[in-house]
């Protein structure tokens, strides 16, 4: 059997394939005007008229004629045409139902299908070489698309991280303090969703505060967010310290404050702290791309497991 050799190059494709592909034309239906609108809805209406497929008279002749006619159109456009005449010959061969020969009375219904099948059997022994190449072709469009993709996604991340980063730029010239408090924590949460952080946004019910909650490498902390002009001391620490206390022995906290933590702080919570903190140089730094928040984080949480002081360095030690 005379093969299509390496179906990785553009060498011209076996004759023995187009004369397959004449029979399989030919006798996979029964009407003519089927046989126009087969090769119509395989090639579809561009590579048709571009092999010139429009002028063939289907009408007239038998359609092993006309199937000759085919052929010998596409073989000259092979150059432009490659890839449409092997997915042709790809699609015909997997043909496994002939609908106007189905319709036919026997005697004829038999032998017309009997035909259409040894037709396609006759393609199937030259595809297999062009069905590797084209698997192939689609696992490397696919890894392709997948590639584009994932730049599109980073590119659409870098332009929200750019946009959070003007919100922190605008909010230190913003007037009222309380509304910048507010604007800072929506922030911080919409950063922890870009990172696909899974956070609970804190809310208020009747007589109730439901803290802010986020998961980090499978732990969940409560969160909580300070704007303050100095550096968070004693009360805030001791305050959220409380309040995670009174959720469960295992809960810890993530203290996000923007100015960052007072040294005498930072030595009380030195050893022992159920919270660790996140300053506004390190959320600015994740902003401008610099830092990797899932990264960072995971690393304060080590850091406050096995030592359990408070604060890591990440800019610092990064």
């Amino acid at each position: 059997m005379t093969t299509f050799g390496n179906p990785r190059t553009s060498q011209r494709i076996d004759p023995h394939a187009y004369e397959a592909l004449k029979q399989a034309i030919a006798y996979t239906t029964y009407y003519k005007n089927a046989q126009r609108s087969l090769l119509l809805r395989h090639l579809g209406g561009e590579a048709f008229e571009t092999a010139g497929l429009h002028l063939i008279d289907f009408s007239s002749g038998f359609k092993i004629q006309n199937a000759d006619k085919v052929v010998e159109a596409l073989q000259v456009k092979e150059d432009r045409l490659r890839d449409t005449i092997i997915d042709l010959l790809l699609s015909l061969s997997e043909m496994v139902e002939f609908p106007d020969i189905e319709g036919l009375e026997e005697p004829k219904r038999s032998e017309n299908l009997r035909r259409a099948q040894l037709s396609v059997e006759g393609l199937t022994r030259f595809t297999q070489p062009f069905q590797q190449m084209m698997e192939k072709r689609a696992r490397i469009e696919e890894e392709r698309r997948q590639e584009e993709s994932q730049r599109e996604r980073k590119r659409l991340f870098r332009l929200r991280l750019g946009d959070m980063k003007q919100r922190l730029l605008d909010m230190h010239q913003a007037d009222n303090p309380q509304q910048r408090g507010r604007d800072f924590e929506d922030l911080i949460y919409d950063l922890f969703d870009l990172h696909d952080l899974n956070p609970e946004r804190p809310y208020n019910l009747p007589g109730e505060q439901i803290d802010g909650f986020v998961q980090i490498d499978r732990f969940g902390f409560i969160v909580e967010v300070k704007w303050e002009q100095e550096r968070s001391g004693r009360d805030i620490a001791d305050i959220f310290r409380a309040k995670i206390e009174r959720r469960s022995r295992v809960t810890q906290g993530l203290l996000i404050t923007q100015a960052g933590i007072a040294s005498t702080t930072l030595d009380t919570y030195s050893v022992q702290s159920p919270f660790m903190v996140v300053t506004g140089m390190e959320i600015y730094s994740v902003l401008d791309g610099r830092t990797d928040l899932r990264r960072m984080l995971e690393t304060k949480k080590d850091h406050l497991s096995q030592t359990g002081s408070c604060f890591y360095d990440y800019l610092k030690q990064h």
